[in-house]
């Protein structure tokens, strides 16, 4: 399975790391479906619980105009990340050509003090691994 190199952004303390990787191709009516699989691993280095609220995507597929992506939590939980501890889910997007790219954000609230911020997620790659050959 071919894997584009690692992403990684910090923001107050949220750590978050995604690594994607492309899984196949699906045949339809209009063409083909290039479909990859993210892992996504969210650290927190601070010594406050938080929790995350909601996700913000764009998705850029290549020759298509960017698509936004806003929903609760990730994958229907709204986790609740311990102070010093960590979170990880998987996830997938299909894109309609072999080139594209993912960045975003979450939303998430420090429980003590009741603040909310953002934390970015870094841009990563979903890339086909004959794309470049």
């Amino acid at each position: 399975m071919y894997m584009p190199p690692l992403a990684r952004a910090v923001t107050s303390g949220i750590d978050v790391m995604v690594q994607s990787a492309f899984v196949g191709q699906r045949p339809t009516e209009h063409g083909v479906l290039y479909l990859h699989r993210y892992e996504v691993l969210i650290r927190n280095t601070t010594d406050r619980d938080v929790q995350l609220l909601a996700r913000k995507w764009r998705i850029a597929d290549l020759g298509r105009p960017v698509e936004e992506v806003e929903g609760r939590g990730v994958i229907g939980v709204e986790p609740v990340i311990a102070a010093q501890s960590a979170y990880s889910y998987v996830s997938g997007a299909a894109l309609h050509s072999p080139l594209g790219t993912m960045t975003g954000m979450y939303w998430f609230v420090d429980l003590a003090r009741k603040e909310r911020f953002w934390v970015a997620i870094p841009q990563f790659q979903l890339e086909v691994p004959w794309v470049w050959n």
